[in-house]
């Protein structure tokens, strides 16, 4: 079902009461000039449902200018699996987070890439597939530049950098410069540049690409997370997955889980100082919480 309101608030009486008369595919809110649609859900058992305080949770995402803004949906469950709807937030700017050995979701088997991807770079290599390498522990991407030279723009509005691609001859605007290693440990300030990436069937526009000489290396580009972090890419090496949302999802389901606990009376001061750091970050879920606890006992041992 897709539904469209004007506001959150309006969503959210919506979503609360009942109203909606179907679960959502597609929602769109008006004053975020935004359309999220649905990504992934929480896996709820009914054992959890017995255990009280289990929550669900439904994300929803968009991208808007380049940045992502999560909609979270939150039920409480009660044992049978009877969902009460609690309430929608918005996520602005979530964190990318990845995690280890999880089954890449159905819903986003189109977005799914491996360690090396095919990638064809606007104006570059007679546009031609290029095969470049994903690294989600690089903050930006690099594309080989070989004799690299930069000018002032004869129209005085910035600096014009020309350079050799795979023994073509290239020429862009400089966008900014970068520090970037160098072979012998030191550092460069490289001048980067925007071009339009097509990967996996979709265009990315204006992803950043520092200029360096790449000589050596087994790739002539490389993914980082300015890349990366433009769509919901799922990496999917030959027999681990990485998955983006599952940190994420566990991080919303314990925001909602602090609201539901907080709605009872049955709880110590000291149980409430947890919940009430679970309700100011939400980038802190039950777990990290449990491994401190862990850490702090084992140093008293």
């Amino acid at each position: 079902m897709i539904y469209t309101f004007t506001t959150l608030e309006h969503f959210n009486t919506a979503f609360c009461e009942r109203w909606l008369k179907g679960f959502p595919t597609e929602i769109t809110l008006k004053d975020q000039n935004a359309t999220f649609k649905f990504f992934t859900e929480s896996q709820t058992t009914s054992l959890q449902a017995k255990e009280g305080h289990a929550v669900h949770v439904a994300l929803y995402r968009a991208v808007v200018e380049d940045k992502i803004t999560d909609l979270v949906l939150g039920w409480t469950i009660k044992p049978g699996l009877v969902l009460t709807p609690t309430g929608a937030k918005l996520i602005p700017n979530p964190s990318v987070i990845e995690e280890k050995g999880f089954t890449v979701a159905d819903n986003a088997k189109e977005q799914v890439i491996g360690v090396t991807v095919d990638v064809v770079i606007n104006g570059l290599n007679a546009g031609e597939p290029i095969r470049a390498k994903t690294d989600t522990g690089a903050s930006s991407c690099s594309l080989d530049a070989q004799n690299v030279q930069v000018t002032k723009s004869q129209y005085d509005d910035g600096e014009i950098v020309v350079f050799e691609f795979r023994d073509k001859r290239y020429k862009t605007r400089v966008k900014e410069y970068q520090s970037v290693k160098s072979a012998d440990g030191g550092t460069q300030n490289r001048p980067t540049a925007s071009f339009t990436v097509e990967c996996n069937g979709k265009v990315y526009d204006q992803v950043e690409f520092n200029l360096n000489d790449r000589t050596g290396m087994e790739y002539d580009v490389l993914l980082g997370m300015n890349f990366l972090s433009k769509d919901t890419f799922l990496i999917d090496p030959q027999q681990e997955s990485v998955k983006f949302v599952t940190t994420q999802l566990e991080q919303y389901e314990s925001l909602f889980k602090a609201e539901a606990i907080l709605a009872t009376d049955n709880f110590s001061n000291e149980l409430k100082e947890v919940v009430d750091v679970l309700t100011k970050y939400p980038d802190i879920s039950f777990s990290h919480i449990i491994q401190k606890v862990k850490a702090d006992l084992s140093h008293t041992e």
